[in-house]
């Protein structure tokens, strides 16, 4: 080989450094930018949800059935967002069970108005996460509720967790 096609070589072997570096920063940035491109979580039906393990419900006293207490589910989405961090559930401000996606608690509360608050984990890759959402629930005899926590993507790099009634 000639001098000349040494430097094609040599500047060929250049150019694909160039490619490589430029395809590794493009998908660093498409990594960064999963909040905006992911979906938000998916409602999963109350059937369809598993029940949280034991071990995961911190206040007995509310899973148990009860004359005169009222029926409330509370589930958690499926999907990407969020699934690596399990949620705090808070009845009346009192931390009650630990659900991760696609889990379901049953609550039986006595009749009338309560608060379920909801809070990422705070440990782990969760950790610094201190966001609580809080939403009211009349509970009655004779309409079992249910709730929905989800987290939907609202713009570069943000994502809000949420609670809603659901029919779902």
């Amino acid at each position: 080989m000639g001098v000349e096609e040494d430097e094609v070589i040599i500047n060929n072997k250049a150019n694909m450094k160039k490619c490589y570096l430029a395809l590794l920063a493009v998908l660093l940035l498409a990594g960064c930018a999963v909040p905006i491109i992911a979906p938000n979580t998916t409602p999963v039906s109350t059937s369809e949800s598993k029940p949280i393990p034991e071990s995961r419900i911190f206040n007995n006293q509310l899973v148990i059935s009860k004359a005169g207490y009222g029926e409330v589910v509370v589930k958690r989405d499926i999907g990407f967002l969020g699934s690596g961090c399990n949620t705090d559930i808070f009845i009346d401000g009192k931390l009650s069970a630990e659900l991760a996606t696609g889990e379901k608690v049953l609550f039986y509360l006595p009749e009338g108005r309560h608060i379920i608050g909801i809070k990422p984990i705070n440990r782990g890759i969760c950790g610094g996460v201190s966001v609580t959402e809080e939403t009211e629930a009349l509970v009655s005899l004779k309409q079992p509720l249910t709730f929905r926590i989800g987290i939907k993507t609202t713009g570069l790099y943000s994502m809000d967790l949420f609670i809603n009634p659901t029919a779902f």
